[in-house]
């Protein structure tokens, strides 16, 4: 049968692996959803090239290992196979990544130089501030009658 459909369960079984992996392969498109009613069913045909491959899928990945290997041992010689379509759609994700990383490196640096700006401007205020008060003092000293600028001197 071509449409030959099973339950999560039996993929399960079939495969070697919890009812939870088949769900999370489900998510991550390794696997078809059928649905039926309230039901989730899976084609056999996706579980039998799954098995003729031995190709196991973790999480957001898909694994496959040596003919001579089980899945968990780990020698070194294991390899990891991803399809193509993910593969392109990771690397386009990186180059985005990427870019927005250049982004907010530059945005970083002409944050800092406005800050640098600020801070010089703020020196330069301050600065601004005190020869102000410094005018104010000699005006208020200029207001007074002259008699006064002198006595004020000659007690200073």
């Amino acid at each position: 049968m071509q449409n030959e459909k099973v339950t999560v369960q039996i993929a399960a079984k079939a495969l070697g692996v919890t009812s939870k992996t088949i769900h999370q392969w489900l998510k991550v498109g390794t696997l078809t959803r059928v649905k039926e009613g309230n039901r989730t069913y899976i084609l056999m045909d996706e579980i039998r090239a799954l098995r003729q491959n031995k190709v196991i899928t973790s999480k957001r990945k898909v694994i496959g290992f040596d003919d001579d290997h089980t899945p968990g041992y780990n020698p070194g010689n294991n390899y990891l196979v991803i399809a193509r379509d993910h593969y392109e759609g990771l690397l386009t994700r990186l180059g985005q990544l990427e870019a927005k990383q250049e982004l907010l490196f530059e945005y970083k640096g002409s944050i800092e130089a406005r800050d640098r700006t600020i801070a010089d401007q703020r020196a330069t205020i301050e600065a601004k501030e005190k020869e102000l008060a410094d005018l104010r003092a000699e005006l208020e000293r200029l207001r007074l009658p002259w008699y006064k600028r002198l006595w004020k001197r000659s007690k200073s």
